[in-house]
């Protein structure tokens, strides 16, 4: 299984070197979030960046975690895309 996570955040640190904090925007009840999860720990741990999780178990829930965000000084934001709750990266 291609690691697309762990590359994700290796391309931001390329393109931002001196980051630190991360946030992580993800449904925790989708399975397929722990893999990718994984992935990004493993490489956050490789170049001494600190990740947030925030959860977004549904739409709803969104503008708790940039308030989260925010009020935590993170640098940027990972968004593991997830259809059943409607945190995409896309429109319907």
């Amino acid at each position: 299984m291609l690691d697309l996570s762990g590359k994700r955040l290796e391309l931001l640190h390329e393109c931002l070197p001196a980051l630190l904090r991360v946030a992580l925007l993800l449904n925790p009840d989708n399975p397929i979030n722990t893999i990718f999860l994984n992935e990004t720990q493993d490489a956050a741990k490789r170049l001494g960046i600190k990740l947030q999780q925030m959860e977004a178990r549904q739409l709803s829930d969104i503008d708790a975690a940039f308030s989260q965000a925010a009020t935590e000084n993170l640098e940027a934001l990972i968004v593991f895309d997830d259809r059943s709750s409607g945190v995409s990266g896309r429109k319907s």
